[in-house]
């Protein structure tokens, strides 16, 4: 920042703020300038014309200034930002390289990273990203404040963890909407695990006579689609006019246009935040205690309104504001906000899950809903072709195979007809039902977890094969009946989430079935490399190409084998079943593909495109159980 800046003074957030000299400023970003010109790539006697950094490219590869930020947006123009630290550092370099495409001409120098500490902004200045240098609860310095009776806060650690620090940063990103709005541009502030999908001016051409824009955790797109006046509501989709509650917005994607009643918001917002004292047993504590004020619930009291003695939130009911109810007002009656479609701004749920990884109409994605950390969040992106920050390389020998589908015919019904159309499932504790009760009154949970079996043990049997072949292992694309959720009234009995539009099937993450922290080590220890899914469908991973030649691997049916053991230590019927001959010239052929039989059931399996269904022995050759054939490789 600019060292003529004094750093704005923001009270009693809890950790105080220090005025660093002038001389320690420059010092800094003269230093940082140093170690990101030292990482950036050097052009050499043979590059080709055009290539190197020039211009834009060339600036971003040194600490920006506000004043270098509003001489590249021009008023009345939107500045597109995130917020962010070294604990952040993959997802922020990501969220950079996604959106700076969408961003070209006259609007590229939109854009940049607000770096809460001096390693991300090393790492992103070295990648010639727009970098603004800021430092928690509006400190330009940048440096961590000095603690009051408290050890000292790491700015590089993550800052979610302490509400003290999480509320700061809040502080942050709202000092920064603020001072655009006042300097005439709207903001657009989107949380690192964010990914811009298309051009990101068309937000602001959303809902006109808003104030504000905002995403919220709707997970019905069709009821979130009927904006009319009515009181009855859907679960996080309380965001029409008449709505009685459930209006919550989530503040991971916001847009604000400079208009009086914004700047009041974001403004009450970054005081209101900073206000909170932060003393021992006031929500300065570790994440996860109860009450703990965070931006998000903040922004979420104003929008609401202080409730009066004896009375609810004076945003309900809501009342419309304009745009035929796409609008409405906030609590004051004053502000008007634009809840997002959520088929526009989407959750990580209604991207992945309800739509299949398909863009649809989604404008950004914002990874929520997601479990697992940012592991989960990392194979979300990777999955849908959004990793940029380290895209799947081509040309590698893959294994993949077809996992077991849900049985043919209708759903299961979601409660035991005996129970009645209106009747609680019995056995009901405060912490749920038992395993046995659960599965008895609910039969497509059931036939989930039957199904969930057959999907673990066909990739314990791929990994096997594909560590033996040598190969990369391609997920499959797994069919799930049953939804994850933290607490089992949120999705019994259907085995949908309560307000969700989720079709069954539906494809089911990793994280669903599977500890993605845990699985992220064979590939990080050398073990078995492992890719999404969506590797060879190119709309996904344009820089892949399917193999021409393919061999096809299949499953044997239980009685294929004669009923003995597999000999090998793994059970019997749902193991790999290889013939001699599709060994043969193996090496040379760069993608292996079986159908993978039900396992654990009696059926036989689906017949294969050429008609025939798969019995051993085709072509006059011997089947090889599992052990045989992974002995033989």
């Amino acid at each position: 920042c600019s060292a003529a800046r004094k750093p704005a003074l923001v009270m009693g957030i809890g950790i105080g703020l220090a005025e660093a000299t002038e001389a320690a400023e420059v010092a800094e970003a003269k230093a940082l300038a140093q170690a990101a010109a030292a990482a950036l790539p050097r052009r050499t006697a043979s590059s080709g014309p055009g290539e190197g950094p020039s211009g834009l490219e060339e600036a971003n590869g040194r600490l920006l200034s506000r004043d270098d930020i509003l001489a590249r947006v021009p008023v009345g123009q939107p500045a597109f930002f995130t917020v962010a630290n070294s604990a952040y550092a993959d997802l922020a370099e990501n969220w950079a390289l996604l959106l700076r495409p969408l961003l070209h001409g006259r609007t590229a120098g939109h854009m940049f990273v607000a770096s809460l500490d001096g390693a991300l902004a090393t790492r992103l200045l070295a990648r010639r990203l727009p970098t603004l240098r800021v430092g928690l609860g509006s400190n330009d310095t940048g440096r961590a404040p000095p603690q009051t009776k408290a050890p000292p806060v790491e700015v590089s650690a993550n800052f979610r963890l302490k509400f003290s620090m999480f509320r700061a940063y809040g502080v942050t990103k709202a000092d920064l909407i603020v001072w655009l709005l006042r300097a005439g541009r709207p903001a657009v502030v989107s949380d690192v695990d964010c990914a811009w999908l298309s051009r990101p001016q068309a937000l602001l051409e959303l809902q006109p006579t808003a104030d504000v824009l905002a995403g919220t955790d709707c997970l019905d797109t069709a009821a979130d689609d009927d904006r009319s006046d009515r009181s009855s509501v859907v679960p996080r989709c309380g965001h029409h006019p008449g709505s009685l509650w459930s209006a919550w917005f989530n503040t991971g994607v916001l847009a604000f246009r400079p208009t009086a009643e914004a700047l009041s918001l974001a403004s009450e917002w970054r005081d209101r935040m900073a206000s909170v004292s932060g003393k021992p047993g006031e929500n300065d504590c570790d994440h996860g205690c109860a009450g703990a004020v965070d931006d998000q619930l903040t922004f979420n009291q104003i929008v609401a309104g202080s409730p009066t003695k004896g009375k609810g939130e004076p945003i309900y009911p809501l009342r419309a504001a304009g745009d035929g109810g796409r609008v409405v007002f906030d609590g004051s009656r004053r502000r008007k906000i634009g809840p997002v479609s959520a088929r526009v701004i989407c959750s990580g749920h209604v991207f992945h899950i309800q739509q299949a990884v398909e863009p649809r109409a989604c404008l950004v994605m914002h990874l929520t809903f997601v479990e697992a950390g940012l592991a989960g969040k990392f194979w979300r992106m990777r999955e849908a072709g959004l990793w940029r920050l380290a895209p799947e390389p081509a040309g590698a020998r893959y294994l993949s195979y077809t996992p077991a589908q849900p049985e043919p015919g209708p759903l299961l019904p979601a409660r035991d007809p005996a129970l009645g159309p209106k009747a609680d499932l019995p056995g009901r504790t405060k912490d749920g039902w038992d395993v046995d009760t659960a599965l008895r009154h609910t039969p497509r949970l059931a036939a989930h977890l039957a199904l969930a079996d057959k999907h673990i043990v066909g990739l314990r049997n791929a990994m096997a094969i594909a560590r033996a072949l040598g190969r990369e292992l391609i997920m499959p694309r797994w069919l799930c009946l049953c939804e994850r959720a933290q607490a089992p009234w949120d999705i019994l009995p259907g085995c949908v989430k309560v307000g969700a539009s989720t079709p069954l099937p539906f494809v089911c993450p990793v994280e669903n079935l599977l500890d993605v922290e845990e699985l992220e080590q064979l590939w990080l220890t050398g073990y078995l490399q492992v890719r999404p899914w969506t590797l060879l469908n190119a709309s996904f991973h344009p820089q892949q190409h399917r193999p021409a030649a393919v061999t096809t691997v299949k499953w044997l049916p239980d009685e294929a084998e004669g009923g003995g053991g597999s000999g090998g230590g793994m059970s019997t019927g749902v193991v790999a079943a290889i013939a001699v001959g599709a060994i043969v010239g193996i090496g040379a052929i760069g993608v292996l593909l079986w159908r993978a039989r039900c396992a654990g059931s009696t059926a036989r399996c689906p017949s294969d495109p050429d008609g025939s269904d798969g019995d051993a022995g085709k072509g006059g050759k011997a089947p090889m159980r599992d052990d045989q054939a992974l002995q033989s490789l």
